[in-house]
């Protein structure tokens, strides 16, 4: 199967907080999966641009809302139009299909918007501390990742492997993509229409950047949401001042 990278590097935002601000005392549940209420997962353009910090988002936009309101998909469209404002990408120019960095994505996410749907904020989390990882995922439903992708990655997943290989050290690009679940052994992915596993030690090896996205759907759902582990009142207060 034919796919794209297209995550830049990490970039700083001033309007990134941190997450451990934010945590309470508590175990993550030892397995989660909240991906796997949503029949299909649309490739969003992915096999052909380097648009998978987009894509990302439109998946968790169909995610959340799977389990929420009622399921929005986001168009091609919309994720092309994304891509064109923050990555600068024209259609028909090969040349500018050159990817985006995590931040600016969320950046647009949260000022303008992905198919009608806005973010409140993004927390960074510490991609070593594996229980706020899982604690992440807990809460807000899915966490936005970024790492550097060795060939043999591109070799696993067409072969419908698992990311394992932590030796091979030809990085052939980055990547983005949305984390719904975890258990024992890994975690489960998102990408180029498919759900895909990650062993802790491929995160341990090649994830440099990771986000929990606030949504004020997810948030006041309270079907959805474990509120246990939050500070609930100073992430407001912090979100006020962040308007």
């Amino acid at each position: 199967m034919a796919v794209k990278l297209g995550r830049l590097p990490r970039k700083e935002n001033k309007l990134t907080l941190t997450l451990s601000k934010y945590l309470t005392t508590f175990t993550a549940p030892q397995a989660l999966g909240w991906e796997y209420a949503v029949p299909n997962w649309p490739m969003m353009l992915n096999d052909q641009l380097g648009d998978c910090t987009c894509a990302c988002a439109g998946h968790m936009i169909e995610n959340w809302t799977t389990r929420t309101y009622g399921t929005v998909v986001p168009a091609d469209q919309d994720i092309l139009s994304a891509y064109e404002a923050v990555g600068g990408y024209v259609p028909g120019d090969p040349s500018t299909d050159q990817g985006c960095a995590i931040t600016d994505v969320l950046n647009y996410w949260k000022s303008t918007g992905i198919a009608g749907k806005k973010i409140l904020a993004w927390a960074e989390i510490d991609t070593a501390n594996l229980n706020a990882i899982k604690q992440a995922i807990a809460i807000f439903g899915g966490i936005d990742i970024g790492f550097n992708v060795p060939q043999s990655a591109i070799d696993e997943f067409n072969a419908g492997k698992p990311w394992n290989d932590t030796t091979d050290t030809n990085i052939v690009g980055g990547h983005s993509v949305p984390v719904f679940g975890y258990g024992g052994l890994g975690c489960t992915a998102v990408t180029w229409a498919k759900i895909q596993s990650m062993s802790w030690a491929f995160w341990g090896k090649f994830v440099d950047e990771a986000y929990a996205i606030i949504t004020e759907d997810w948030l006041t759902s309270a079907n959805t949401t474990p509120m246990f582990g939050l500070d609930l009142p100073t992430l407001e207060a912090d979100l006020a001042v962040l308007g």
